[in-house]
Formats: C-alpha cells, sequence, structure tokens
C-alpha cells in the first residue's frame, strides 16, 4: 500500500492507482480508453471530472508528453462563476447548457405550471417521467448564438461516460434532508428523463451517502447499477468527506466485471496510507502575496475593526480583520476544541463543526471562512480547492508531472486572459465545498475504465451452421492452416437462445472454420473486383458488403482490435490467411483475424453494413 507523507505525495495518485496491483495488468487498456475519452457531465460545478482525467495522464500515459484527446461534448451547469470555470479548462465543453430544466417541452412545463407551486412527487414523475416526449434532447447553448446573438438550441451528444453530482441539498444532514419532497426534485427528475432517453453506456454519479440511488435505478431498467461509499481519507487525503459514488452501466452494451465495494472494489484495491507525520497544514502553502490579498479582501468588509491597512508581516492580522460574529464564533471554537481548525459560519453554541489534529473536516458549500488555529490564520481560496484536489499551484503540477508539467484545471489560466470577469473570493469558496475530490472520482473513472467492458455479442445461428459446412475443407488442408487460431484462454463462453455454453474448444474449432469461409470469400472474388477493394486504400482493405441492390461495395468497415473493443483499425483482408502477398505476419494476421469475426459476430456492428446482407454475399461468393 502506498505510504502518502507529504502533500505532493497526495498529488501523486495517478501514479498510485497506475501501480497497483489490481490496476497494472490493466494500464494499457486504460490508457487507451482514456487518451480518447468521450465525456459529458451534469450538475457541472468547476468540473471535477475532467480535471481528474487530465490528472490520470500523469500516470498512464506511457511518454512524457503523452496528450489526451479528451472529448468533452456537454455540461449543464446553473451558476454563472461556475460556467466560467468550465469556459476556462483546458478542454472546455463544446456545448454549455444553464438549465438541466430548459430541456423540458412547453406542454411539460404548462403542465408543470398548472400543479401549482409545491407539486407533489406523483405529479413530477407524471409530467416527466411517466409522460412520452415529456423533454428534447436540445437545450439553449451558451458557446453558440444566433446572427441576433441569442443561444442556439444544440443537442446533448450520447457519450460513452456520464458524470454528475445531483443536488445533494435534500439528502444532505447540512441542508433541508426532505429527500424527495425537497425543493430539487424536479432537476433530479429532469436529470433521470435525459439519461433514459440517451441510453448513455456509462453513468458515474456522486452524492451524500443518504442518496436515494435505488429510486434512480428504479426508472432506469435498462441499466445494471453498482452503488458504494469512498471516503477522502481512505485513499490518502487529510480531508473529511465521505461520498456515495454509483454507477449504472447499459445492460445490453457493457457489464462491469469488478463490483465498486466490498474486498475487490475501489478503497480496497486502491486506498493509501497516511504517515503519522502527514497533515493537512501541509496543503496550506500560500505565499505572503497571496495572503496579502485575503487580508485585503476582509478589510474592506463591513464591520472590520482595522483602520489600517493589514498586512501578513503581523502575526495577529488575520484575527484583528474579523467582524464582530466571527470573533464570536472563534472563541467558542477555541474554548471547545483548541488547536484545529473551524467553520466560521458555524455558531458552536448550536453545531459544532471542526476538524481534527491532522484531518480537517468536510468542506461545505456555506463554510465561508476556515480559520486554522495552529496557523492562527485563515485558509485561502486556493488552498481550499487544494484540499479538494485541484492542482492550483505550481507546486503541485510539478509533483504530478515532474518532467514536463501540464495545466490540469481552469485554475491553471487567468480568467482576465480570456476575457472573463476575474475570480471571487467568496465564490471560489462555495466552489470548493460544492466540489469533489479529484483523487477519488479520479479512482472511480479509473475503475470504469479498468473493468467496464462491451459486452461480447453472441454468434448468430446461420453464421455458426456456415462455418460448419467448411469443417471439410479443413480436414483436407490440416498441413497447412489457413489463418490464426486464437487460444483457449482467450475465449469467453458464451450462451445461444435455447442452447447450452459452448465450450472453449469447441468454439476454437468454429474460429478456424471462420477462418475457412472468409479466405474462401476473398479468393472467390474476381480480380476487377479484388483491385476495387485494394485500391480504394492501399496496403489497407475493407470486406465487401452487398447493399441489396447492384451488389456494389459498400464502405470501409472500421473493426475492433480483439482486445477490449474500444480501440479501432482499418484491417487488411489480405493478412488473413497462410498466403498472404503482403507477407504479414502471424501477430497481424491473429489481430485481423479476431476484429472481422467480432465485427460478423454482431459485436461491433455498423448500421450502414448488417450482417445478414454480408453473410447473404459470403454465402453467393463461396
Amino acid at each position: 500500500m502506498p505510504v502518502v507523507r507529504t502533500a505532493s505525495d497526495g498529488f501523486r495518485w495517478p501514479h498510485d492507482y497506475a501501480s497497483s496491483p489490481a490496476i497494472r495488468p490493466h494500464k494499457s487498456s486504460v490508457w487507451r480508453r482514456l487518451s480518447s475519452l468521450s465525456l459529458t457531465t451534469a450538475f457541472s460545478g468547476i468540473c471535477c471530472p475532467p480535471t481528474a482525467a487530465h490528472m490520470a495522464v500523469a500516470g498512464f500515459a506511457p511518454d512524457v508528453g503523452s496528450k489526451m484527446d479528451l472529448h468533452y461534448h456537454n455540461s449543464i451547469e446553473w451558476s454563472n462563476e461556475c460556467n466560467a470555470e468550465l469556459y476556462s479548462l483546458p478542454t472546455p465543453p463544446v456545448c454549455r447548457h444553464q438549465d438541466i430544466a430548459a430541456f423540458l417541452t412547453t406542454e411539460t412545463k404548462d403542465l408543470l405550471k398548472s400543479f401549482g407551486p409545491d407539486p407533489t412527487l406523483k405529479e413530477l414523475e407524471y409530467a416527466i417521467l411517466r409522460r412520452p416526449g415529456a423533454l428534447n434532447l436540445v437545450a439553449p447553448c451558451l458557446n453558440h448564438r444566433d446572427e441576433s446573438g441569442q443561444p442556439k438550441l444544440c443537442p446533448y451528444i450520447r457519450s460513452l461516460i456520464h458524470v454528475a453530482g445531483p443536488p445533494c441539498t435534500d439528502f444532505s444532514k447540512n441542508g433541508s434532508e426532505q429527500k424527495l419532497l425537497g425543493k430539487t426534485t424536479i432537476h433530479l427528475l429532469c436529470w433521470i428523463a435525459l439519461l433514459r432517453d440517451l441510453r448513455i453506456p456509462i453513468i458515474l454519479a456522486e452524492n451524500v451517502e443518504a442518496w436515494h440511488w435505488q429510486y434512480v435505478a428504479s426508472w432506469l431498467p435498462m441499466y445494471d447499477c453498482d452503488s458504494t461509499v469512498l471516503r477522502n481519507v481512505t485513499h490518502g487525503f487529510p480531508v473529511e468527506r465521505t461520498r456515495r459514488f454509483t454507477i449504472f452501466v447499459l445492460k445490453d452494451s457493457y457489464e462491469l466485471s469488478r463490483p465498486l465495494g466490498g474486498p475487490l472494489g475501489i478503497e480496497a484495491s486502491l486506498s493509501r496510507q497516511m504517515d503519522s507525520s502527514h497533515s493537512y497544514l501541509d496543503y496550506m502553502i500560500a505565499k505572503p502575496a497571496e495572503l496579502d490579498m485575503e487580508l485585503l479582501w476582509a478589510s474592506t468588509r463591513d464591520g472590520c475593526s482595522s483602520l489600517s491597512p493589514l498586512s501578513t508581516s503581523d502575526q495577529h492580522a488575520f484575527e484583528r480583520s474579523l467582524v464582530p460574529y466571527e470573533r464570536k464564533h472563534l472563541s467558542g471554537h477555541r474554548r471547545d476544541a483548541p488547536g484545529v481548525a473551524y467553520t466560521m459560519s458555524q455558531n458552536p453554541d448550536r453545531r459544532a463543526c471542526h476538524g481534527k489534529r491532522r484531518i480537517l473536516h468536510t468542506l461545505t458549500a456555506g463554510q465561508h471562512l476556515i480559520f486554522v488555529d495552529p496557523l492562527n490564520r485563515w485558509a485561502s481560496a486556493r488552498e481550499l480547492l487544494s484540499f479538494q484536489g485541484f492542482p492550483v499551484y505550481n507546486e503541485w503540477l510539478t509533483a504530478l508531472c515532474a518532467d514536463q508539467p501540464y495545466p490540469c484545471c481552469s485554475f491553471n489560466f487567468s480568467r482576465l486572459s480570456m476575457g472573463l470577469t476575474p475570480r471571487d473570493r467568496r465564490h471560489m469558496t462555495v466552489q470548493a465545498g460544492n466540489s469533489m475530490h479529484t483523487g477519488v472520482v479520479g479512482a472511480a473513472l479509473v475503475w470504469i475504465l479498468a473493468f467496464c467492458h462491451e459486452r461480447a455479442a453472441p454468434v448468430p445461428r446461420a453464421l455458426q451452421q456456415h462455418g460448419a459446412s467448411a469443417a471439410s475443407t479443413e480436414s483436407a488442408s490440416s498441413s497447412g492452416s489457413i489463418g490464426p487460431t486464437r487460444d483457449s484462454t482467450m475465449l469467453v463462453p458464451y450462451v445461444e437462445s435455447g442452447a447450452s455454453t459452448v465450450s472453449a474448444s469447441k468454439r476454437c474449432r468454429e474460429i478456424h472454420n471462420e477462418s475457412l469461409s472468409f479466405s474462401c470469400l476473398f479468393n472467390s472474388m474476381s480480380s476487377s473486383k479484388k483491385r476495387r477493394v485494394c485500391s480504394s486504400n492501399p496496403p489497407m482493405a475493407a470486406l465487401p458488403i452487398d447493399n441489396g441492390s447492384d451488389g456494389s461495395l459498400g464502405p470501409p468497415i472500421r473493426l475492433t482490435d480483439g482486445s477490449d473493443g474500444n480501440a479501432s483499425c482499418l484491417v487488411s483482408l489480405s493478412s488473413i490467411g497462410s498466403c498472404s502477398p503482403s507477407g504479414s505476419s502471424n501477430s497481424s494476421a491473429r489481430v485481423g483475424f479476431d476484429s472481422l469475426f467480432k465485427r460478423m459476430s454482431g459485436s461491433r456492428r455498423n448500421a450502414d453494413t448488417p450482417v445478414s446482407s454480408s453473410f447473404a454475399k459470403r454465402q453467393r461468393l463461396s
């Protein structure tokens, strides 16, 4: 188990995750998916998921300087300040939507208005979830405007992974605790309806521990669901934060091969141990210039007793800049728990809200000031973001990737340089309290990329019969078989409707028979048709597809590499056979055949190239 001794060690979580025994065998697969990740978010905040993905590159990239081609399609966030941070990201979303309720149709909005100011849960469910066509898949976009300057209607894209932190106010102990009867339920139902219509393959939701994830799962029957609780401290971060992470996996497309929780889950596999000398104080590295700006902000508030400018040269400057109610709260906190950190917005006579000697207590949106008694000052806005794992200082970027530091979050850029309003300390404090922790959501993303796989589609009965018809050809040419055969350990048994599980050895023979049929297909083609196939994109060729009318060749087929179904390539048909005109190796032939077999078994079906017409073509040609 890795040991976290300093704050720099805390920011090296991508390297620790990549070297863990659970993830190490899948490191190349994780990088292959991470390098071209397709992502959307909702209730995006300052967008911790893309930041965590950028940070993960440092641990999983094969070479220093490797880049991630992040496809961040859509975000949904109502806060203007958070939208400014989304715009400032290293890879900003293509479309930024401000209100998830904007996806509702006009009829749905009118129906909701007819229910009055306090609609019941049943009325909301009827209007949004039970009625067909309750919402559109397009909404006004902040990034695109028409000639009159009004936001255009842009579609919400069906990405591979969707990450969201639905409103927690009604489920949190610090909130109303009204649960599904609260004011934010309408936004939760809009989110469920949007996901149900889009059918995004993988959904990751983060919320407080009491979040009703079973209720959400009941409205998404097309998804398999798994949920677990993750704690910051378990991953080596000295900041208390316990959050529920729930994954929804589309049943007919993907499957999770390893659960999120339990003895083989995320916490058991990716946990890190904090050294006894490490504490949250290691994250407080603000320089005097930054602290002077904090004092300048505080001294201009109504109620501040200081009449002269304050500076960090005065060791009591921060205490002198407090307003009367803050001074009263500080006195009460020191009385109850001296020498730790306190939330200054909370009255200690009503509710204790302080940390421990080494561990900072949970950050919240209403925290205002976190006064750190051992340092006799409060944490700056950037230090609060550091507690949530955002690499806002150069020291953290260097710790993450010492050889070639690169920007990971919006706070690595100046908003003024982008023509945006400067950052406001109050809003940064709220953003830090609302955000996920990058290291914890990064653990969940790495887990998904490592153990969420495409489901293997069953081989059609007609294709099996066609492969059996070529068995006689196999026995006649046993001395020099055409095409490679995969080892039985690489095969996954499948079940056909009404049939028992096929053994690995029989599966291996069927694959070998298929290699003969594919070879016969190509060899039986006329010379002109072979030239048409090979000359279109030499030396790569594509499988000819009959479009059902004039027998012309269809478009090239993009095939998977036969491993995890994510990376794709175009495979040369000439490499599938023992008499390869290009002299390709056996390994390339193996990849080519595995890809073609997966293509014909329907695991990566293209809408323009149906299996049925392709099969009919082979029947005629062979």
